[in-house]
């Protein structure tokens, strides 16, 4: 279901007919070395490998009218795609790059330059490999499968984007998947899921719920996974509330276990933050928490984040306890560590927003009026809060460790610009 893209790049070198011989064969030497700690594979017109993106390693001037041949020929077999041209210092490599790619935006293409100051210019080699890892991400998003089981919850009135919105911003294709189909298979999946998991064994408490809605918890974990296998997807979103007052049950569990085997899991049918969370399990290969902001104190510049349901694989332990607001079923009071974290969440009409904070986990609670797992935050900068508040773009937020904000907006500025 969800398959590793190939990763690194693969390059043409073009030269001038005119070009000596031996110059370009010293340049090749000089800079494939660099090239390859990069990824980068060279090749030539005839053996170019579609699942690889292609740059255009620009060794001499007058190279223009070459390059521009294969880019138009490609374009018949690939569409519009991105043209990436590496330039160096020498032997008029850069203004014949300049002029390509200026030829690539009148024509309405997309494209950069990538300039090697020389052949140990390692700040240049870190902004392709940079590149080369977003082309990756971007391609992986392109390719995976978001099913939305069930319609998203009636009040995320700001987070229930079209699918065509989804799909020309980030990249993902939105299955649509009745929730009855996992309502149907509960029966199955409860025969299915005895004993098989350690939900209940690895708890250090339970307090609320019963041995029967532990169970149920982990039948609806099986119908959801089937329907994942059944549609091939990568990730997920489902109306779980509907779970709740329809069936007395949960999905809180299900939610944590597919994120810990690497299908991401949203709730409550919120397509944007089970989005985000795609994204940054993709391009940072962590574990996403999604959340609620249930408390925000500017003078302290901390939040509070709470919600009954967290990939086990970023706690520390955990206790069982009942759905906050039904006290039905089962919920996840769990312990996240504390460290340092990024908070992030997408938005906007189109999907065109970010924002972006981090700061440090400073601890756990137990507020009773809030959902189960709690994580106090230290906001690095205040007014991210204030921004936070003037400026939403939705309920939920989504909590990564490390500081990667950085990260998320070159991402987000490189798909706008490729």
């Amino acid at each position: 279901m969800d398959k590793k893209m190939e990763t690194g790049f693969q390059y043409i070198a073009v030269s001038s007919e005119i070009a000596d011989t031996k110059i370009i064969n010293k340049l090749l030497n000089n800079y494939s070395e660099i090239l390859s700690t990069a990824g980068g594979c060279k090749t030539d017109d005839a053996q170019i490998d579609s699942r690889l993106p292609l740059f255009y390693f620009v060794l001499t001037g007058g190279t223009e009218n070459f390059v521009m041949y294969i880019v138009e020929r490609r374009k018949k077999q690939k569409g519009n795609e991105p043209v990436y041209i590496i330039a160096h210092s020498s032997n008029n490599s850069l203004p014949a790059s300049l002029e390509i790619l200026a030829r690539i935006k009148q024509i309405g293409g997309k494209g950069k330059i990538f300039y090697l100051e020389n052949p140990i210019d390692e700040n240049g080699i870190r902004k392709i490999k940079e590149s080369v890892k977003f082309i990756s991400v971007k391609r992986e998003l392109e390719n995976s499968r978001i099913g939305l089981i069930g319609e998203a919850s009636d009040w995320l009135v700001a987070s229930s984007p079209k699918s065509d919105v989804i799909k020309k911003s980030w990249g993902p294709e939105i299955i649509e998947i009745d929730l009855a189909e996992v309502t149907k298979q509960l029966g199955s999946a409860a025969m299915q899921s005895a004993g098989i998991t350690n939900f209940k064994e690895g708890a250090a408490q339970i307090f609320e719920p019963e041995e029967s809605e532990i169970a149920e918890n982990e039948s609806v974990y099986f119908a959801i996974k089937n329907i994942a296998d059944k549609y091939q997807l990568n990730s997920l979103s489902i109306r779980c509330f509907d779970l709740v007052v329809d069936q007395k049950t949960t999905g809180c569990f299900a939610i944590s276990q597919l994120n810990d085997e690497g299908i991401i899991a949203g709730c409550e049918g919120d397509l944007v933050s089970t989005v985000g969370m795609l994204l940054g399990y993709k391009l940072i290969d962590e574990l996403i928490w999604m959340a609620n902001p249930s408390k925000i104190s500017l003078q302290n510049s901390t939040l509070t984040l709470a919600h009954c349901t967290v990939p086990r694989k970023m706690i520390s332990n955990y206790n069982l306890r009942s759905h906050f607001e039904s006290g039905l079923g089962v919920g996840i009071e769990g312990k996240l560590p504390e460290g340092r974290v990024t908070l992030f969440r997408l938005g906007g009409k189109n999907m065109e927003k970010l924002w972006t904070a981090e700061g440090e986990l400073i601890g756990n609670s137990t507020n009773s009026n809030l959902c189960r797992t709690q994580a106090e935050i230290k906001i690095d900068d205040r007014n991210k809060l204030e921004e936070l508040l003037a400026n939403p773009l939705g309920n939920h937020l989504l909590m990564i460790y490390g500081n990667h904000s950085k990260l998320l907006e070159e991402y987000k500025s490189f798909i706008e610009n490729n």
